[in-house]
């Protein structure tokens, strides 16, 4: 059926509008003239070196990385597509931070985060002339989720208990947290909305992978690359390279050995030489035993064999290791747990608001205040049941939406198949997780707003089974 003539107007027009504002633009910065762009390269200068003489030196690397950033403005508004590319590269090789003091930085990755999506809305405002997302399970539990963080954070605010002390600089604590809770999930939509080629996801694996063999090397080597590889970033460098090395019969099998030899590496470093750290290995495990399960169940059972021969092997150490985090870890989890609850149970129904229930802890609990390392906890601390209940929505419509696609892709043995397994088996290997740690969102006074250079990895990726969704929906 052909275009409704009355659709075809308003799509050129907003086509229409886009290219104006982006030649607009240009003229714009065109136009400067040149005394104004020296004038500027001077004052930069000037305030490069006061920064630096007045040993802020934060500040003054912040201010170095601007031209920078209006260069990646300049390049992304004609090739949007590419910004989820960009956040990753950010996240992962900027280190660019600025002090807020309350004692979690604010980094690049997170302010280009907002910028992004901003200006994806903006986009969608001034070419669709309309907010609009593509159809998924997952839009509406995420935008819930979004909206009750945001009316929490007023909420908790509001009806806080008037016994309780609040620092001058605790709102700002909560904003840079609300910031990290509605930006996460919105990212994914945005990879899923954004990403229409195969070329930008080959990118962003790509780029993974680079992080998993320059983690590698900064772990076995003692040496500091200047890469972040914290959080969950091996669980998805093990799931896509073994993701890869099974799905993807396009890769030469030289490029499948050197795949399965990172797979290899991580658990080395993580499940044999680090296994007091249960996310250093556990996400990875479910995540190959989810790919394996999934190629087939010959490959399934030997690695259920070599889990119990590893077990086996090593039984002494791992019950001693099992035995001393009951006692140091359990336990005192177990009390935190108790303890945030009789600040929870009071708040069931918004919460108390983004790391609002730390201002209690600091009140009530000055001295046996403890991190409950758990996001789901955290959740339901933060945004009650209705936001606990929006936040289980989306992942159980992520589980789905990546089935559907998962299966929908069963036996093309290409990249997309490869890709849609990873990282749905990285999405189940995040779910398991979050109950052993703030993984997908870090709280404001363990992991700080700065562990989201690493945890938008999870978010990005876990976006990508949208965008493989739309894609092959569009061509099956």
């Amino acid at each position: 059926m052909a275009d409704h003539p009355r659709n075809i107007s308003e799509e050129n027009a907003g086509l229409n509008a886009w290219e104006n504002f982006q030649v607009r633009t240009n003229l714009a910065l065109g136009a400067l003239p040149r005394f104004a762009i020296l004038a500027g390269l001077i004052a930069l200068v000037a305030a490069e070196v006061f920064l630096a003489s007045s040993n802020q030196l934060s500040y003054a690397a912040a201010l170095a990385f601007m031209p920078f950033l209006v260069i990646g403005f300049l390049l992304l508004m004609n090739h949007f597509e590419y910004s989820p590319v960009v956040l990753l590269i950010t996240a992962a090789f900027i280190p660019l931070k600025l002090p807020t003091g309350t004692g979690s930085p604010l980094v690049g990755s997170l302010l280009l985060a907002i910028g992004l999506v901003f200006f994806w809305v903006l986009r969608m405002m001034i070419l669709d002339r309309r907010l609009s997302l593509k159809p998924s399970p997952a839009n509406v539990p995420a935008l819930g989720f979004i909206l009750v963080t945001l009316v929490s954070l007023v909420w908790g605010n509001v009806l806080i208990d008037p016994s309780i002390t609040v620092p001058a600089t605790f709102i700002f604590v909560q904003i840079g947290a609300a910031s990290v809770m509605v930006i996460s999930p919105a990212i994914t939509l945005l990879v899923g909305n954004l990403i229409t080629g195969e070329r930008q996801l080959k990118i962003m694996v790509g780029i993974m992978l680079l992080i998993g063999v320059i983690g590698l090397a900064e772990n076995f080597l003692n040496v500091d690359l200047f890469t972040v590889i914290g959080g969950l970033t091996s669980a998805w460098v093990v799931a896509l390279s073994f993701g890869l090395a099974l799905f993807n019969d396009q890769i030469k099998r030289p490029w499948k050995w050197f795949l399965l030899a990172l797979v290899g590496l991580w658990f080395l470093w993580n499940l044999v030489l680090n296994i007091n750290w249960y996310a250093g290995w556990l996400p990875g495990l479910v995540a190959v035993g989810v790919i394996s399960a999934y190629h087939s169940k010959r490959l399934f059972l030997a690695f259920l064999v070599l889990i119990v021969a590893y077990g086996m092997i090593n039984y002494t150490p791992i019950m001693e290791n099992i035995t001393f985090k009951q006692t140091n870890d359990g336990d005192t989890r177990l009390a935190a747990w108790t303890m945030n609850w009789t600040v929870t149970s009071q708040h069931l129904l918004l919460g108390t608001g983004p790391a609002g229930y730390a201002a209690y802890y600091m009140s009530l609990f000055p001295n046996q205040a403890m991190a409950t390392h758990n996001n789901y906890i955290d959740v339901i601390s933060e945004t009650g049941v209705i936001g606990t209940f929006f936040y289980l929505w989306l992942f159980g419509a992520l589980v789905w939406q990546g089935f559907q696609v998962v299966r929908r892709l069963r036996g093309r043995k290409d990249f997309k198949e490869a890709l849609a397994v990873s990282a749905f088996a990285g999405l189940i290997g995040c779910i398991v997780i979050m109950a052993f740690g703030d993984w997908m969102l870090p709280f404001a006074y363990t992991q700080t707003i700065a562990g989201f250079n690493y945890t938008v990895y999870s978010w990005l990726f876990i976006g990508t089974l949208l965008a493989l969704d739309h894609m092959t929906r569009e061509t099956t």
